[in-house]
């Protein structure tokens, strides 16, 4: 079967998702969460997190902006989004975000190099003898190649002829 880019790209595409990746956004979350109950609870000994919100020290809902790539987080905390800045949990999110940006490389380095491979074949015939390994992320090979065009041609000519198509002169 004759590679389309559609094809190629989905081919790239599924492999990559078999690619395991650590999410780093996710633990740097569960690090910020860890660090604010620990700071809250230090600063405020005996005051329950309800009444802190209650009385305005703390927000429901606050915004942290963290290093780099990773994502905001969005969680219990004080208002000042730059809170985290200047503080040791900084150090540990600036390494989680340099470990990031390293896996990202790391993906795309993969995603070009198969992406190379992908478009210099012209067939799945081509590409499954290039990489025989990936070939379970290509399409199953049709028999008879240009069948499944002639039969939506025909069904199209069949709607249209149903809905009076050629329209008929008037006399």
């Amino acid at each position: 079967m004759r590679l389309t880019n559609y094809i190629r790209d989905a081919f790239v595409r599924s492999a990559l998702n078999d690619v395991p990746k650590e999410d780093f956004d996710e633990r740097a979350k569960k690090l910020v969460e860890t660090f604010l109950q620990k700071t809250i609870s230090e600063t405020f000994p005996g005051i329950s997190i309800q009444s802190l919100v209650k009385d305005g020290w703390i927000q429901d809902r606050s915004y942290f902006l963290l290093p780099n790539q990773l994502n905001m987080v969005c969680i219990m905390g004080p208002h000042n989004n730059t809170f985290l800045r200047n503080k040791p949990i900084w150090t540990e999110l600036e390494k989680l975000a340099a470990k990031k940006t390293k896996q990202n490389e790391d993906i795309d380095k993969l995603q070009a190099t198969l992406k190379s491979v992908a478009y210099s074949c012209s067939t799945t015939q081509a590409l499954r003898k290039a990489l025989p390994e990936f070939s379970k992320y290509l399409p199953a090979e049709v028999q008879g190649a240009n069948t499944s065009t002639a039969l939506v041609q025909t069904n199209v000519v069949e709607m249209f002829r149903g809905f009076g198509w050629p329209k008929q002169p008037e006399a």
